[in-house]
């Protein structure tokens, strides 16, 4: 009996640094596709006369190029503004954080409607891990320009399992109700989240961290981020 105790708890020390080790990585990798999903889109603003993709594809003659005109304030055009700058992302697979299970990411960013490319109606916001805030802009490096969508206002008593994510268009301005309400989900990267800035650097944010980002965005000014879950359970369909 002595024996098979000492084995369960070795075995109980070896499976909970098992699993921070792989919440510690998937962590890491989600930092990665944040850092390069940011930097593409930095890219393309850089290549589109500062113009990020929100702005970019606001105007007519450039919405066009997905067949009908942008809808700038419909969160289910999320998915566009990843696909406008896929030469400077270049990789379909990355703007998928490794914890979000019931995501899975695109293999390309072909358009020929095959189920696995970007575009297809199966991926699109299925495919996509991150907010994006269309508000952001080079003038103040602080601001979020993206982060993971685990977001909820669901106060920590209540189960997990049945937490409803943000979703749609949500005010983040100094004063906003999320202000104090906002928190990340406790069942991904250990109940905090990481975020791109303006800066160009990716943070990871407890709670607290991400309440002070929001309250530190300038008064006075829209400050919106856009998820990319598409109705109040989190499983959207695009």
């Amino acid at each position: 009996m002595v024996v098979v105790a000492v084995i369960a708890i070795i075995s109980a020390v070896f499976l909970s640094k098992h699993a921070r080790d792989r919440d510690r990585a998937r962590r890491i990798s989600c930092i990665g596709s944040l850092k390069i999903t940011s930097m593409g889109l930095r890219l393309f603003a850089n290549d589109a006369d500062g113009a990020y993709p929100f702005q970019f594809l606001s105007r007519p003659t450039n919405s066009m190029m997905f067949g009908s005109a942008f809808k700038t304030n419909d969160p289910g055009e999320l998915w566009k503004l990843i696909q406008v700058a896929q030469n400077d992302i270049a990789s379909a697979r990355v703007p998928i954080c490794p914890g979000d299970r019931p995501w899975r990411p695109a293999d390309s960013f072909l358009t020929a409607g095959l189920p696995g490319e970007f575009a297809h109606t199966n991926s699109r916001l299925n495919a996509l891990s991150y907010f994006l805030s269309p508000d952001a802009d080079e003038s103040d490096p602080s601001l979020i320009l993206m982060g993971d969508r685990y977001l909820t206002t669901d106060p920590e008593t209540s189960s997990e399992r049945k937490t409803s994510f943000l979703f749609g268009q949500q005010d983040v301005s100094s004063g906003a109700s999320l202000e104090k309400q906002v928190r990340w989900i406790s069942t991904v990267h250990q109940g905090g989240g990481n975020a791109a800035f303006m800066d160009g650097s990716v943070q990871q944010l407890t709670t607290a961290k991400l309440r002070e980002a929001i309250v530190n965005q300038p008064a006075g000014r829209a400050n919106r981020i856009w998820l990319p879950n598409s109705d109040a359970t989190g499983r959207g369909n695009p």
